[in-house]
């Protein structure tokens, strides 16, 4: 019998005033995320990493992830996830850890905070296609 594994990705579990991550629109509020943690526990069956390598799932079964190694996975998330005994994985940058560098997108999302998008969008001399298309063309040419 096939099984349809869910996997279901979070960034950041906060209300999202930091100027760092609020243009971006990947933050969970902490109240709506044990919301969504209850929900799962009571419909699906949490599996691990572990699980997925070793083939074993249950009858519904459901991975929570996490991108960008937000702090607030720790210290909010961790919480709510241990409460519902809810394992996860975590996909981690490790550059970002080291304080090596920070990703582009945060780095916008703080300009855009205190520069406004036409701020912006003056700065980096950006005529059309707007800022969308100014991250691709500079992820692009920091992959080069």
């Amino acid at each position: 019998m096939r099984r349809e594994l869910i996997i279901v990705l979070y960034h950041h579990i906060a209300e999202d005033g930091d100027p760092l991550t609020k243009q971006l629109g990947l933050a969970t509020r902490p109240d709506a995320f044990e919301k969504h943690v209850r929900y799962f526990a009571q419909n699906f069956d949490f599996v691990s990493g572990s699980d997925l390598i070793c083939g074993v799932l249950p009858p519904r079964p459901l991975l929570i992830t996490f991108d960008d190694a937000y702090r607030s996975v720790l210290d909010v998330g961790a919480a709510i996830l241990k409460n519902a005994s809810a394992p996860s994985v975590f996909f981690i940058n490790p550059a970002t850890l080291t304080g090596a560098t920070l990703p582009i997108d945060n780095v916008l999302s703080l300009a855009i905070e205190e520069c406004g998008r036409k701020g912006v969008s003056a700065i980096l001399n950006i005529t059309d296609g707007g800022i969308s298309s100014a991250v691709r063309r500079l992820r692009t040419s920091f992959r080069d």
